[in-house]
């Protein structure tokens, strides 16, 4: 599976929202840091939530890990500023 597709696998009701599984972004983050890409993965995050207006975040437990939420709280709070609205 493409990783730039995962934010996509679980569209939310409209064209604009999207659903995001938090245990399918830390499987990913964690194969991301065993291939050196992770970077790759959280910029893909990023340009595909451009296109988005609300965000749907699934199984928040799984951001429990220090290093992963470090990385994905600046990029809701940088679509939150572009006016996009995330649910927990």
């Amino acid at each position: 599976m493409n990783r730039r597709e995962f934010l996509l696998l679980s569209p939310g009701r409209r064209k604009e929202t999207a659903e995001i599984s938090c245990e399918r972004l830390y499987m990913h983050y964690l194969d991301a840091e065993v291939e050196g890409t992770t970077r790759d993965l959280f910029d893909a995050l990023d340009e595909q939530l451009r296109s988005m207006r609300e965000l749907r975040l699934l199984d928040t437990e799984w951001l429990s890990r220090a290093d992963l939420l470090a990385r994905v709280e600046p990029i809701l709070a940088a679509f939150h500023a572009r006016g996009g609205r995330v649910h927990r």
